[in-house]
This record gives structure tokens, C-alpha cells and sequence, in this order.
């Protein structure tokens, strides 16, 4: 068939939904209500939606297995990758749990290929509708295409590589709060504005040049869904990190309540929301045409598949049972990091146009001959537990959502003790306690009189996720009870998890001071000072100390 056939009909779900799913165009009333609004519209903060936006991140990653591992013929071209390559991710997963080293690694990696998949399946699409359309495109179009959502892509990993190691915001996954650090390859921040500008102007001709051969092939109207996928390659990638490195927030105006720094992982979660509903539309279709079945059948079915990996497998790696780290330290993560390098990796390999097969249904529109049902045996049955396990992973997270919105974050709200813990408590059997949480029942308690229920608390949260704020408190117990030394050796843990935090560099030399540690005390509270040369009430408690005086132990 010749690239240049166009298809019986232009369109691929129909008009309405190629446009807003196909191009990615949805994203256009996301863009308008930020402009309106401005910097306060965090998309995470909106009650449910991060639930609703895991459901069709978890369903068009389920949709990948659906599609290779429904058909036996399918497992077995693509047995190499849906095997034993998934078999070592697993692998590195586990190994990932339990050496964080390793598990920062794998989670850099996914953040750095997981836009470049966006941006692929943006270019494939791209291809698609001009072919659908008859338009011949030819070697050096093709190429031009290419390069233009390619730069693009290397706007956006120059910006994610010039970023400090352990910090990146503009990612579909928060490493912030985990046991994990992104891992940058460390781009010098001088050389970072050259860089993007260089790239910048490439992408701009990169641009110009498939706008020139597209112009005259076709009318205006039959180029647009190719245009637009362009158009959503931009805003999705290149033109946040242009504002960003730039403009500053105030330059940006009602955009930067979408480019600017704070709300960067909000624009990125809908831009992930996108990327979900246009995967599920291309795969939908051709499923359907493949498999010849329903819309309904097959989002169910790759949403269970989806949700697979967040039921039996996190049940059994729960710190409690198998002694994986917490929920909140990255159990979570690293499972959805490893199941989306495996789509990735398995995406690579599946969505070939040169496969014949593979053409005819997605540019020619034809429906292809069912194949023969699988005989049941041991396959089956492996697809009927994972299917089993997606309903556990779906019930615990729609439980323990529900739970955190609608009852633990009002309770947090106005500091009600009682309704915090039995809502942390009922959260705990769905596989997610909070150890923030845990510190602010400690304080309320504390607050009430209950030293030793707060201490109790204090110390679940560290079971959960060592934080600083967390021996902070467990420090101003033990001092307040006069217990001297051990509230030194909790400060001193809070030192080490945050070695220029000035709260605990503070609490420390007011302990050392008080435990006849005067010339220790002297120098956490001169390197509180460096930190913090605004502070009064440091630089007075400093220089008392350097004048050998008895001193307040409390600067403030």
C-alpha cells in the first residue's frame, strides 16, 4: 500500500475525538482556565482529580499488556521484551527497594525516556493522520518532522539535566519526600541559557521547514491535526521550559500559573493526563479492529491490568510483610517507575508502521481477521490473577483516596486529633500511612498533654519515613522533659537528614549547650548564622557565646 493512499475515511475515532484526544487539543481548556485563574490553579490540590488522573495513567499503561499479551501470537513476537527483558526491570525493581542507590538510578532514567515517549508517540500520531489523508510524505518531510518534535524533547532534558541533583519538578512523578534523588547529569547553570538558545533556534527552523513542504500538498484543513500534535508538543515541552529559564513569573503574567516554578509538577500531571487519554484512543482503536472488541472490554480490562502491580505485588512488598520501604517512601514509586519503563520499553517495540499489519488497520483503517482464542491453560490463568490483582490494586486505591480527601485532610485541617488517627489507622490497612501526618497527631497530642502518645506517634512516622521535622519533635519532648542527652542524640538525627537545616542546627546547639558542649554549641550556631543572617535572635545568642557570657538557650 502506498503511503500516499488515503484511508476510506480521514479520521480515526471520528472528528471530535481526533481533535481533542488524537491532537491532545483537550489541554487547550486546561491552558485557558490557568490564564484566567492564574498561579492558584494547582490541578493536585483539586479533591479527587489526582485519583481520577492515576486511573487513566494506570489504564493506558494496562493497555500496553493488553495489547501484547492477549494474542498468542503476540507473546511470541514479542517474547524477548515481554518476558525476559520485563523479568530484569522487575529484577532491578526489587534490588531498587531495598538499595536506594539503585533505585535513583532506575527512577532517573524513567524521568529521562518517559517525555522522549510522549514526544514519540506525538511524531507517530503525527505521521498517521497525514497518511490517513493521502498526503505523501516524503524522506526529507519525514525528517524535518522528526527534528522538530525531537529538539523540542531535548529542550525539555537539557532544562530536567541542568537541574540540582535530587530536585526536578517538571516530571509525571514527585521524588521529593522519598528515599530516592533524581540523578542529573549535572549541566553547568551558565552554559544552560546557551544551550537552550542553540537548540531553541534549531527547533524554530526545524519547524519552519515542515510548515514549507507541508504548505500546498494539501488544504489547511486536511494539515491541522498534524499541526496541532506540533502545537501540543510545544506547550507540553519546549515553550514551559523556554518561560521558565527566560522570563521571570512576573514577565510570564497569567502564564505563570502554568510555566512558573511552583505550579510545574500541576502542569505536568495534565500534560501525563493527556499523553494517558491519547494512548488509550490509538490503542482503543486499534484493538478494536485487531481484536474486535468493545471500547468498554478493553479500557476495563487495561485498567485492571494497569492497576495489576498495586495489588498482591505491593501488598506482599509492605514494610509489615515483605519489608519493603513505605507507601509514602517510595513503594509506590518505584512499582509505577518500573511499570512504566516496561511500557516504554514494550511501546518501542509494538507500534511499528512498517508492520504490515500494523498499516492496514491504523492508515488504511482495515479490520484485521480474528485470530484464533487462545486454548486455556497456564497463560489464561496468569491473566485472570493479574486481572484479579488490578481489582485489589483498584479497591485499595480507591479506598485509601477517598479516605485521604474527603476525611484525613479536613481532619489535618482543623486539628482533630481523633478523627487524624482513626482515619491514619483505617488508611494503614490500604497499604498508606502518612508519616506527616503521623508528626501533626504528634504535635496535637503533645499540644493535649499526652507526651507519651505523642512520642508513640512521632515514632510510626519514622517507621514510615525518617524526616527531620520528625526527631525535631521527638528532641523538643525528651528536652522538655529534661532528658538532656536524649534529646541531643534526636537532634543530632535531625542534623544528619538535613545538615543546613537552620531549625535543627538551632535545636542542636541549644542541646549541646545545655549538655556543657559550649564550643560545639558555639559552631552550629555560627553556621546557623551563615544560613540565616536575618536572624536576630541567632546573631544575638552567637555573639553571647563568643563573649563566653551565660546565654538564653532559645534564640528565636
Amino acid at each position: 500500500m502506498s503511503a500516499a493512499t488515503a484511508a476510506s475515511s480521514p479520521w480515526i475515532q471520528g472528528r471530535v475525538s481526533d481533535l481533542l484526544l488524537g491532537t491532545g487539543m483537550l489541554y487547550l481548556p486546561f491552558f485557558a482556565a490557568s490564564l484566567v485563574v492564574g498561579p492558584d490553579l494547582v490541578v493536585g490540590s483539586i479533591a479527587l482529580v489526582p485519583f481520577l488522573i492515576l486511573l487513566f495513567a494506570n489504564a493506558h499503561l494496562g493497555a500496553t499488556l493488553v495489547r501484547v499479551y492477549s494474542r498468542p501470537e503476540d507473546r511470541r513476537a514479542y517474547r524477548l521484551f515481554s518476558v525476559w527483558a520485563s523479568l530484569c526491570i522487575a529484577a532491578l525493581m526489587g534490588v531498587g527497594l531495598w538499595v536506594p542507590s539503585v533505585g535513583s538510578v532506575l527512577l532517573t532514567f524513567y524521568l529521562t525516556v518517559v517525555p522522549w515517549h510522549f514526544t514519540g508517540q506525538n511524531y507517530g500520531v503525527s505521521l498517521v493522520f497525514l497518511r490517513r489523508r493521502g498526503i505523501e510524505v516524503t524522506p526529507e518531510l519525514k525528517r524535518y518532522l522528526w527534528l522538530s518534535f525531537f529538539l523540542s524533547y531535548v529542550i525539555w532534558i537539557v532544562a530536567l539535566h541542568g537541574a540540582q541533583p535530587g530536585t526536578v519538578d517538571y516530571a509525571p512523578l514527585r521524588l521529593q519526600g522519598t528515599r530516592y534523588s533524581f540523578l542529573p547529569v549535572g549541566i553547568p547553570a551558565a552554559l544552560l541559557p546557551y544551550l537552550l538558545s542553540v537548540v531553541g533556534v534549531a527547533y524554530v527552523w526545524a519547524i519552519a521547514e515542515v510548515i514549507t513542504r507541508l504548505a500546498g500538498r494539501a488544504r489547511p484543513r486536511e494539515l491541522a491535526p498534524t499541526l496541532l500534535l506540533m502545537l501540543s508538543q510545544a506547550l507540553w515541552f519546549s515553550a514551559p521550559v523556554i518561560g521558565r529559564y527566560f522570563f521571570e513569573p512576573e514577565q510570564l503574567g497569567p502564564l505563570a500559573g502554568l510555566w512558573a516554578p511552583w505550579n510545574a509538577g500541576s502542569t505536568f500531571l495534565v500534560v501525563s493526563l493527556m499523553h494517558s487519554l491519547q494512548y488509550l484512543w490509538i490503542t482503543d482503536y486499534y484493538v478494536r479492529k485487531e481484536q474486535g472488541t468493545t471500547t468498554r472490554s478493553f479500557l476495563g480490562r487495561s485498567l485492571l491490568a494497569g492497576m495489576a502491580i498495586f495489588g498482591v505485588p505491593f501488598v506482599l512488598l509492605l514494610p509489615e510483610i515483605g519489608g519493603g520501604p513505605s507507601y509514602e517512601a517510595g513503594l509506590y514509586l518505584m512499582l509505577s517507575g518500573a511499570l512504566n519503563i516496561q511500557h516504554v520499553m514494550l511501546d518501542g517495540v509494538i507500534w511499528k508502521p512498517r508492520n504490515t499489519r500494523i498499516a492496514s488497520i491504523l492508515i488504511a483503517g482495515q479490520t484485521a481477521e480474528a485470530s484464533a482464542p487462545a486454548a486455556p491453560g497456564r497463560v489464561a490463568w496468569l491473566g485472570k490473577a493479574a486481572l484479579a490483582s488490578g481489582v485489589v490494586g483498584l479497591t485499595l486505591a480507591a479506598a485509601s483516596e477517598l479516605e485521604s480527601q474527603l476525611v484525613l485532610q479536613p481532619a489535618l485541617e482543623s486539628g482533630d486529633a481523633a478523627r487524624i488517627e482513626a482515619s491514619l489507622n483505617r488508611l494503614s490497612w490500604t497499604g498508606r500511612d502518612y508519616s506527616f501526618a503521623r508528626n501533626r497527631l504528634a504535635a496535637l497530642k503533645y499540644k493535649a498533654g499526652d507526651a507519651e502518645g505523642a512520642l508513640a506517634e512521632y515514632r510510626r512516622s519514622l517507621e514510615l519515613q525518617p524526616r527531620p521535622e520528625t526527631w525535631l519533635g521527638i528532641g523538643r519532648i525528651e528536652e522538655d522533659a529534661g532528658r538532656i542527652e536524649a534529646a541531643l542524640a534526636a537532634y543530632e538525627q535531625a542534623l544528619a537528614l538535613d545538615p543546613d537545616g537552620v531549625e535543627a542546627l538551632v535545636s542542636t546547639s541549644r542541646a549541646s549547650y545545655k549538655a556543657g558542649q559550649a564550643e560545639r554549641a558555639q559552631q552550629l550556631l555560627a553556621r546557623a548564622a551563615e544560613l540565616d543572617p536575618g536572624n536576630r535572635g541567632i546573631r544575638v545568642v552567637l555573639d553571647a557565646l563568643e563573649r563566653g557570657q551565660i546565654v538564653p538557650v532559645s534564640p528565636n
